[in-house]
């Protein structure tokens, strides 16, 4: 009881009574619609998280409280969003959300100089460059193995347990882009040269692997992380850009024009990626024309947000929609709670873009501002993927919803990403302070 009643003096009461709110809200309703047994699955889980959230709330900004709520609302959300899927779909909650709660909890707690320490030697540094190309390489591999084909699957299944590690390299891409572009023994044209080496090697594994909205993120990273280090007039930045789009868009059109042309092993490879893209585009054209098959995945969807309505489903209705628990969660949030809570799910995700982006921009440490950046743009552009896919307004990219999600490795991986993007708000506080405390020099 003692070690309660200390936890409990440190806690924001306000942080607390409002995430346990939400919680309870939404285990409410879940519980309104079957699905109690599966909540009090997952509920040790949101506990854990609602400790969390008040306990750090007391220790940080008003800032760094938006850092730290917003993740954590997405997670409840999630938790009780699995557990509704769970119970309509008659399955059991995997211990991976438990799992993810608790890494959460540590993550955030953890002191900002754990990770910013081995960074420093240049050893680590190169063996980070290094383990950012191995889980593609892994992933290769292993499809080869099994299937004996290069178009390697995203999922790797070891004893029985399933893991993605493209979702690992995400998090280590990040890290290596910022440190390349944030060492100064490096020339400028050096740098540039091993960040487009390590991100052309990353974009061919990937594209292996069909992964093409996450090769968009990873260009999105990379121009956020290597023009936070360049000294450019905001007009030759966007002149910039647009040239590197156009040299993009010409290999494209050069590579595309070489698959119809040429009779080889590469090139069948490189058309059957561009089939996969044609095939994506179509379907989500046409979706609606073939709801028994190649559109019956985004058909549903749209059902089950039609079911919802503006308040969300009563349980006399519900529709299954496949992979409810990780591309398509979405309409699974709508169906369950509503349309307003929906959109609220959205403003949440911009609100915490702006919070991160302000947290990046305050950020003296140019390694700090990239990894911000770099977390930030990773976040929010596989939010507007998943949300955008699974609603028909783009193409279906396979990526999962940050925080909400169930597919374990994404979930570590986002909570690592919020944790370090805390920890970082946390030594910029902490900066500031020392400054402000500093007696400033007597004036002449």
């Amino acid at each position: 009881m003692e070690i309660v009643s200390k936890l409990a003096s440190g806690m924001g009461r306000p942080q607390l009574i409002c995430i346990s709110i939400i919680a309870l809200s939404l285990g409410v309703h879940a519980s309104m619609l079957g699905a109690f047994a599966q909540y009090l699955t997952v509920l040790p889980a949101i506990i854990i998280i609602v400790l969390v959230v008040s306990y750090l709330s007391p220790k940080t900004d008003s800032k760094g409280k938006l850092i730290i709520f917003i993740p954590a609302f997405l997670g409840v959300v999630g938790l009780t969003v699995q557990a509704i899927i769970a119970h309509f779909n008659n399955d059991r909650i995997r211990p991976a959300t438990v799992i993810a709660a608790i890494v959460l909890a540590c993550a955030m707690a953890a002191p900002y100089k754990l990770y910013r320490k081995w960074l420093n030697y240049i050893y680590i540094v190169w063996f980070l460059h290094i383990m950012t190309l191995m889980p593609y390489v892994f992933t290769l591999i292993y499809t080869y193995r099994n299937n004996q084909t290069l178009i390697s699957d995203n999922w790797v299944r070891i004893a029985g347990i399933s893991f993605q590690p493209s979702e690992i390299a995400k998090f280590l891409y990040v890290f290596s882009m910022s440190t390349i572009m944030n060492n100064p023994q490096y020339s400028e044209r050096k740098k540039m040269g091993i960040a487009i080496s390590i991100s052309g090697a990353c974009a061919l594994l990937l594209c292996m692997q069909g992964e093409f909205g996450s090769i968009f993120i990873m260009l999105t990273v990379f121009l956020m992380v290597t023009f936070t280090y360049a000294d450019i007039e905001p007009l030759r930045l966007i002149k910039n850009i647009i040239s590197l789009a156009l040299v993009c868009l010409a290999l494209v059109s050069i590579v595309y024009v070489y698959t119809r042309v040429a009779d080889n092993a590469i090139a069948y490879f490189l058309k059957r990626q561009f089939d996969k893209i044609a095939t994506r585009v179509y379907i989500w054209r046409h979706f609606d024309e073939d709801i028994e098959d190649s559109g019956y995945q985004l058909w549903h969807g749209l059902r089950a947000m039609k079911t919802g309505g503006n308040w969300g489903t009563d349980g006399t209705r519900f529709v299954k929609v496949p992979v409810s628990e990780s591309d398509m969660i979405f309409p699974m949030i709508v169906q369950s709670y509503g349309m307003f809570f929906g959109i609220f799910i959205i403003v949440a995700y911009l609100i915490y873009a702006i919070v991160t982006l302000m947290v990046a921009v305050d950020s003296r440490d140019y390694l700090n501002r990239g990894v911000v950046f770099g977390f930030t743009a990773t976040l929010f552009l596989q939010a507007c993927f998943q949300i955008a896919g699974s609603t028909a307004v783009f193409l279906l990219s396979g990526n999962t919803l940050p925080f909400v999600s169930h597919g374990s490795t994404s979930l570590l991986i986002c909570t690592l990403m919020a944790a370090v993007i805390f920890q970082i708000h946390q030594f910029n506080l902490s900066r500031a302070s020392d400054a402000a405390a500093e007696p400033s020099a007597p004036q002449e």
